[in-house]
């Protein structure tokens, strides 16, 4: 497990790759936020959610405040002299009516927000940062900004969080996607920071949330909520054969060319590359960018989506020989037209590089004729629809670790500590069920941190650059 613990994160920043990370923290705090103020959090712009929906002006100015936040709790890290400017960062979190986003505590039939008994993920997140700020630097902030801490995550989150007498549970409490394992992380997390003693009241209301979570996966790994984030390639073939029949039909190109264009394209395609670690790596092979492009399929009407072009990003596996990526995934219909079916057939067996859905049970399921494959398999409806690709659950695994004393099977290493080997000649269910409760801990605690560096990312080079 890693160690948080302050003197370990300095002693990181001393590392020569510490000190690069460091160095250009300092570049983004001194072009960013050094001699500027923090920016206000404005009732004016608070409340334009309610007039006109609007949630973009305020939000700008709540995340640069924890986007300051964190940049300064590295900062603070390797250099003192920022342990002043991240306890002003600090009190004026604090300081706000409310950690949650008008868009989530707006009450459409009344008009007006839920200030006192609503949770979201920002808020839960913003607890989870300001609790562990406190826990990592300990009495290196003043007695004062840890007790103001307390008090705010004492009032914002945790008295929300335990009132019994709400009406309604909150959302991420009923809903099997991903806030119900973040807020639950957040709250957890910002007990045993803070009132570790006081854990033992709601760990089983906690570890409910995180199973609400885990129930959305089914046996296969598979997670419903990715459908609405992260798309691939979609459904081009079907998109540029009207440009490129434009064309043939003008005499402005002949069909060697067609196939060309083609050809480059997916050589562009192929020619990505994901800087990642060696870990990640290891895991797949041929270096994988989900990149899936929806070939042929019908339309509700019964029309055929096959076209020329579906022929030709096809034939690209002859010409350019078989490759991964892009995923080429035709949407199998018994009556899409005989002689694509055919060449499918034949290309599946000359290159092993076809990969196929149902479209018929695509249609019917999701009531929708025009859609794309997200990732390798889910189901995304065209330029409706993105999906972040977030982490998973390896549940398989996690009970393995549990009946292995937290080791891995095949490696010997403990990838979770302090959990009991099991010595008996036959599992009892109750130490085996033990375990594997300190193991959906342990993993949930991963899970919470690559969540927040997925979404800190997304909102750092997505959301921010679109205002």
């Amino acid at each position: 497990m890693f160690d948080y613990s302050y003197e370990n994160l300095r002693r990181i920043t001393q590392t020569e790759k510490g000190k690069q990370i460091i160095e250009q923290a300092k570049v983004i705090y001194e072009e960013e936020y050094s001699d500027k103020p923090i920016l206000a959090l404005n009732y004016t712009h608070q409340k334009r959610y309610i007039i006109d929906g609007n949630r973009r002006t305020f939000e700008k100015a709540y995340f640069a405040r924890r986007d300051r936040l964190r940049l300064l709790q590295l900062l603070a890290i390797a250099d003192d002299r920022y342990i002043e400017p991240l306890e002003e960062i600090m009190a004026a979190i604090t300081d706000e009516f409310t950690w949650v986003l008008p868009a989530h505590a707006y009450l459409p039939d009344e008009k007006v927000y839920d200030y006192r008994y609503k949770l979201d993920l920002f808020s839960t997140e913003t607890s989870f940062y300001l609790s562990e700020t406190v826990y990592v630097f300990g009495d290196k902030l003043s007695a004062d900004i840890r007790k103001r801490v307390a008090l705010a995550v004492e009032d914002k989150i945790i008295r929300v969080y335990e009132y019994e007498k709400r009406k309604l549970f909150h959302s991420f409490e009923h809903n099997a996607d991903n806030w119900a394992a973040v807020c639950a992380c957040g709250i957890g997390l910002s007990y045993l920071y803070l009132f570790p003693e006081r854990f033992p009241c709601v760990e089983e209301k906690i570890l409910k949330n995180l199973e609400l979570y885990l129930s959305s996966i089914d046996e296969e790994g598979y997670c419903d909520e990715g459908i609405s984030y992260w798309l691939s390639l979609g459904n081009v073939s079907s998109f540029l054969d009207i440009y490129i029949q434009y064309d043939l039909d003008n005499n402005l190109i002949d069909e060697t060319f067609a196939q060309e264009l083609i050809d480059q394209f997916v050589i562009k395609l192929r020619m990505v590359r994901h800087l990642r670690m060696q870990s990640y790596n290891d895991i797949f092979a041929g270096d994988p960018t989900w990149v899936t492009e929806a070939i042929g399929g019908r339309f509700n009407d019964g029309r055929t989506k096959v076209t020329k072009t579906s022929f030709r990003f096809l034939q690209t596996l002859y010409n350019l020989g078989p490759s991964p990526e892009p995923n080429m995934t035709v949407l199998w219909s018994p009556e899409l037209p005989e002689g694509f079916k055919d060449f499918c057939a034949r290309v599946s067996i000359d290159t092993s590089s076809v990969q196929y859905e149902n479209d018929k049970l695509m249609r019917e399921v999701r009531n929708c004729d025009d859609y794309g494959i997200a990732c390798c398999v889910s189901y995304q409806a065209i330029g409706q629809q993105i999906q972040f690709f977030g982490a998973r659950c390896n549940l398989a695994k996690a009970l393995l670790l549990a009946i292995n004393g937290g080791r891995c099977e095949n490696t010997g290493t403990v990838m979770v500590k302090d959990i009991p080997v099991l010595t008996g000649e036959l599992l009892n269910f109750e130490e085996v069920l033990s375990n594997y409760k300190k193991v959906l801990m342990e993993i949930a605690r991963v899970y919470n941190d690559a969540m927040n560096i997925i979404h800190y990312m997304h909102d750092k080079y997505y959301y921010e650059k679109a205002q």
